[in-house]
């Protein structure tokens, strides 16, 4: 039990001129406030040292972001692409490089008569022939329709460090190394000091950072997941300039070495001779004991496991009401089931052990796709509205081109062996058959009824964007 007087909560409030949070009394371990209270006169908060930004909100992320395949379709120009971070689970490690990031954001802040004869003038004519789901054409969109040009980012400096909206049990602060555009899933961090980025770098990625994202973030979402919203970011306690300088000195060379490793998640690095190492170091560096390390880090784990833990004490009781909501029933058993992801076709489907497999490339629109009449062993391809669009040798290899095809994609692979596209796609339909008959058999067994079991299980397919293969 921990007892606070309401007079002092009410000063908090008047010292802050704004909400305060109050979770950190009843969640917080007691180290937490032992180090608030050693510290209280080194520590300001995070606003104070730096600046914090959203990433870029696009408002059309299928127009703006591109994979490779889509980029050397169109040939968009160079000076018109950045690399772009979309999630931060596209990097494992503290230190952010080319190498992690899968997509490009288009950046063109030119208008149309500079751009007369280029392929992104082409790219954004193809751009505004596009439409939304309810007819509205891209440009109408609300979220771009207010820009002078509405395929325009406005000019832009990439934060050096990031640190996400919403994380899980991997908590990290990305140093934006290869300085790459940054998607509104991170926040950005600007530092006009530039000799304090790589000190905050590391005092953002210690421990005791982490016990007061834990206790300032808003762990009410799905799967244990913490949010942290900018203004959250703002309050986090930082040292001071002084404090950041002698940090960052330091630690450099023990810090250094947790960048060139991968970061798993806190349970395991808690067990790392190098992690415990720097924390130690950081710990020396703001004048505490070393010897806490271990118990600030017993109170991070403790805390991430008791946010991961509570939604799946909350998904057991749910599932003993009699009264079932079938959008949570869907949403639980889909969660069961496809605990360990979707193999992804085809490539998930290639066996190692088969020789090396050659392909051809195929261009495809960018409608879905789906199979038509076979006749006399040649199969018709069509657009979503019916449409023929190709007709090819075999029903095997019209399956495949189907199955491949995603949305958005405008060239795809294909084996130029025939046995490999059998083989690929015989074991995706009984992986297929397997995922359905596993989602009916678990519905069930929850509702008791065959059709609302069916119905269930192909609205999880539709949302997938997996084929429904109907029962044998």
């Amino acid at each position: 039990m921990r007892i606070i007087k309401q007079g002092d909560l009410k000063d908090a409030v008047q010292d802050e001129k704004q909400t305060v949070k109050w979770g950190k009394y009843l969640r917080g371990p007691d180290i937490y406030f032992e180090l608030i209270e050693k510290c209280a006169d080194k520590f300001v908060p995070l606003e104070k040292v730096a600046d914090i930004r959203f990433g870029i909100k696009t408002g059309i992320n299928e127009f703006f972001y591109l994979t490779d395949e889509q980029v050397e379709h169109w040939g968009i120009e160079k000076e018109f692409l950045k690399l772009v971070i979309k999630s931060p689970k596209e990097c494992d490690s503290i230190e952010l490089k080319k190498k992690d990031l899968k997509f490009y954001v288009f950046l063109c802040n030119k208008d149309k008569g500079q751009l007369r004869g280029t392929k992104a003038m082409k790219y954004i004519n193809h751009g505004e022939q596009q439409k939304t789901e309810d007819g509205k054409p891209w440009p109408e969109v609300e979220s771009v329709k207010g820009r002078k040009n509405w395929y325009s980012l406005g000019e832009r400096i990439p934060g050096p460090l990031l640190v996400p909206m919403v994380t899980g049990d991997n908590l990290r602060c990305i140093l934006n190394a290869c300085k790459a555009e940054v998607d509104h899933n991170l926040f950005e961090i600007m530092c006009d000091k530039k000799n304090l980025i790589e000190p905050l770098a590391a005092y953002l990625n210690s421990s005791v950072c982490f016990l007061q994202r834990e206790l300032i973030g808003r762990a009410n979402l799905g799967d244990g997941a913490l949010k942290i919203e900018g203004i959250d970011w703002k309050r986090l306690l930082v040292p001071d300039v002084e404090c950041l300088a002698k940090l960052g000195k330091d630690t450099k060379n023990v810090f250094e070495t947790l960048c060139r490793r991968s970061i798993k998640d806190i349970a395991t690095e808690a067990k790392r001779p190098d992690r415990k190492e720097f924390e130690k170091t950081a710990l020396r560096s703001l004048g505490l004991e070393e010897n806490l390390a271990d118990e600030i880090l017993k109170g991070v784990v403790g805390l991430v496991e008791e946010r991961h833990l509570l939604p799946k004490l909350r998904q057991k009781h749910k599932k003993q009401r009699t009264e079932t909501d079938l959008g949570k029933l869907k949403e639980d058993i889909s969660e069961e089931v496809l605990a360990d992801g979707i193999r992804k076709f085809p490539d998930g489907f290639i066996k190692k052990s088969w020789q090396q497999v050659e392909y051809e490339e195929m261009n495809v629109p960018a409608d879905k796709l789906k199979l038509g009449e076979n006749f006399f062993g040649k199969q018709q391809i069509c657009l979503e509205n019916g449409d023929s669009f190709l007709e090819v040798s075999s029903e095997e290899r019209g399956k495949f081109i189907v199955y491949a095809k995603n949305k958005g994609q405008f060239v795809i692979k294909i084996p130029k062996s025939e046995t490999v596209i059998k083989k690929v796609v015989q074991e995706y339909e009984i992986y297929l058959k397997e995922i359905r008959d596993k989602l009916l058999k678990a519905f069930l067994e929850q509702c008791g009824d065959r059709i609302r079991a069916e119905n269930l299980t192909r609205q999880i397919f539709d949302e997938m964007d997996l084929p429904y293969l109907t029962s044998d």
